[in-house]
């Protein structure tokens, strides 16, 4: 069924576009805790895999979402709370 006004389509792309971002959020979530995983079950919990996964989740990830939120008006507290907890933990 194709979309005649230019509205209906902007929401029907961004709709979409929503549900791929889900998609591939939940894909990449998948794939770092079975690397995490993966790497302390093989190496038994070596150093360097506890240093790799605190690095991820106290780094990576709090930078990741201050550069994802940069030019919006969120507070730096609610940045620093989505940062530890990720976007869909904070919600939770």
């Amino acid at each position: 069924m194709p979309v005649t006004e230019p509205q209906a389509a902007t929401v029907t792309i961004s709709a979409q576009s929503l549900v791929f971002k889900e998609h591939l959020e939940r894909l990449s979530e998948l794939m770092l805790v079975l690397l995490i995983g993966g790497s302390l079950f093989i190496d038994s919990w070596s150093w360097r895999v506890v240093a790799l996964a605190l690095f991820v989740f106290a780094v990576v990830r709090p930078v990741s979402v201050m550069t994802g939120l940069i030019g919006t008006r969120t507070t730096w507290t609610i940045r620093g709370l989505i940062g530890w907890f990720g976007v869909r933990g904070i919600g939770s």
